[in-house]
């Protein structure tokens, strides 16, 4: 198996989270977005000196987990190119273009480098639990040696996951703002390519059907998908960061040695007053629930729409004239 530090494997997320901010500043601009383009490079070089002296090894799965993740990546932007290239091709009516300028590649491709980043953050995480349900395994051991080891491990995991937390937070708040116009982008093109499709289907017959409906159909799918994909990735990530709080519950429940029961207390009592949870500038917060408000939203919506005649002068630009 091949020996990874720590030093690596954050190298790794700071890398992709500069870049994920460097594509930000580029495609949004502003003096904000580079300032705080300027504080995670900042953040990320103080991570880096702290934990030059910390070798936690990673195993083979969490480094292949990462290959996938970072193939996944390029393979899905070059799958959304290619259907995006269709997608602009067959269609030329105004509203399609009005939704293809607010779906832009550029925001797929960052919602997908954050999923990257997401998906690091919970294996940096995962391998930070092995090694605390290593020590939890082995809290009968009565070498004092080895209990200073396992409270001075305690004390650098602590250090890693407060650097850690301040480098997602850090995170977050670039990329909040973007999350909430990327979300209701995504919402409105999904809801205004339904209506469409439903508009078109209603005036021609099946053998009609065109191919632009078709490719609307497949990109509202890829569209859910993305969404979908982002927001369990989420999931993940708050479900290791829920291990790693019982993982200490249950060190600090059976060990023997009191110098570590305290290390782990006041680790737990840091978590306690942290948020970890990845959120769109406070208007909502990434979990399973936005799921079904979406769906319950894109519903309701597209009801309302599909209710006015199609052939009224308010939707002529919505649909081509040749179908009316």
């Amino acid at each position: 198996m091949p020996n990874k530090t720590l030093i690596g494997y954050l190298a790794l997320l700071s890398y992709n989270i500069l870049e994920a901010a460097y594509a930000l500043c580029i495609n949004v601009g502003g003096p904000l977005n580079n300032y705080k383009l300027l504080s995670v490079i900042n953040m990320v070089t103080a991570i880096e000196s702290k934990l030059l002296n910390i070798n936690i090894e990673l195993d083979y799965k969490t480094i292949k987990m990462i290959c996938r993740c970072l193939l996944a990546n390029n393979i899905l932007t070059i799958v959304y190119v290619v259907l995006f290239q269709q997608w602009i091709y067959f269609k030329t009516n105004i509203s399609e273009k009005f939704a293809i300028g607010y779906t832009s590649l550029a925001e797929l491709q960052l919602l997908l480098k954050y999923m990257v980043i997401l998906l690091i953050a919970k294996q940096f995480l995962k391998a930070i639990n092995s090694h605390i349900f290593k020590f939890y395994i082995n809290t009968t051991t009565p070498q004092e040696h080895n209990l200073r080891y396992k409270r001075e491990m305690i004390k650098k995991i602590g250090i890693i996951y407060g650097e850690f937390f301040k480098l997602i937070t850090k995170f977050n708040s670039l990329i909040s703002i973007n999350l909430v116009f990327l979300f209701a982008s995504l919402f409105a093109f999904m809801v205004l390519e339904i209506f469409i499709c439903s508009a078109k289907f209603d005036l021609t017959t099946v053998t009609e059907f065109k191919i632009s409906s078709a490719l609307s159909i497949t990109t509202i799918v890829y569209c859910v998908l993305f969404l979908l994909c982002y927001i369990f990735t989420a999931e993940l990530y708050y479900k290791e960061v829920a291990e790693f709080k019982r993982n200490l519950l249950k060190l600090m429940l059976h060990s023997r040695d009191e110098c570590l029961r305290q290390e782990v207390n006041a680790l737990t009592l840091q978590l306690s007053h942290e948020n970890y949870e990845i959120t769109a500038a406070g208007f909502f917060v990434i979990d399973l629930k936005l799921v079904f408000s979406i769906m319950a939203a894109i519903s309701t919506y597209t009801i309302i729409l599909v209710q006015y005649d199609p052939k009224a002068k308010m939707f002529h630009h919505f649909i081509d004239e040749s179908d009316l």
